[in-house]
């Protein structure tokens, strides 16, 4: 940790801002030193940001981070957790964002994806303990596995909306399925996988077993 420090501060003012950057990938647990990367990249009209923290300590993201950018076309975040008011910022500030990947990602604020250029969305082990809204009329393909939805009493906990462009789903999200008091957060759920033409519905039980349900037309 000690060295990547003094490599960024000696490094960093000798980059050339000016010069366009395709690709970063970084993997850190400093999270200022690491935002003052990911900001750099994005000042050179990045394309593709990989940025992971690591899994055993799932690092909160550095309030500095910016990434509002309109060049920015894929994202993927890997074992963070995002303090209220962190989220939504980094998806509506990129409008040229198509494919987004969110790994091992963590909130206690409820999240809403609301974007009309993104085609893929990818989310794996992920809590949302507030709630959970994606509206993209977009997208093309999607993946949910393995995430775990809580939601306020007398609110739906996952709310698809808008995915009339939906290809190819595979699903499977803990508790929204099985809500202790509205039955309606499961019809909400289904109706906004009626567009899709390759569905996959893995519905995980309390118990051990799990039902698989695949759909094809």
């Amino acid at each position: 940790d000690g060295q990547f420090e003094n490599f960024t501060v000696h490094a960093l003012p000798l980059l050339d801002s000016s010069v366009p950057l395709r690709s970063l990938r970084l993997r850190s647990s400093l999270h200022y030193l690491s935002a003052l990367w990911v900001n750099h990249a994005v000042k050179r009209k990045v394309a593709v940001l990989e940025y992971s923290g690591r899994a055993e300590l799932c690092s909160s993201v550095d309030a500095s981070l910016s990434l509002a950018s309109s060049y920015l076309t894929k994202v993927v975040l890997k074992h963070f957790d995002f303090d209220y008011g962190q989220f939504w910022p980094l998806i509506d500030a990129c409008p040229a964002l198509e494919n987004l990947e969110l790994l091992d990602v963590w909130t206690f604020y409820s999240v809403t994806i609301s974007s009309s250029s993104l085609k893929h969305l990818r989310i794996v082990s992920c809590l949302f303990y507030n709630g959970f809204r994606i509206n993209a009329p977009n997208l093309l393909t999607m993946c949910l596995d393995d995430v775990n939805v809580n939601g306020p009493l007398g609110h739906d906990s996952l709310v698809l909306e808008n995915l009339s462009s939906l290809m190819t789903a595979s699903v499977s999200v803990y508790h929204c399925f099985y809500p202790k008091h509205y039955v309606k957060t499961e019809l909400h759920f289904f109706h906004g996988l009626s567009h899709a033409r390759n569905l996959k519905l893995i519905a995980p039980l309390y118990e051990v077993c799990t039902n698989s349900l695949t759909i094809s037309g």
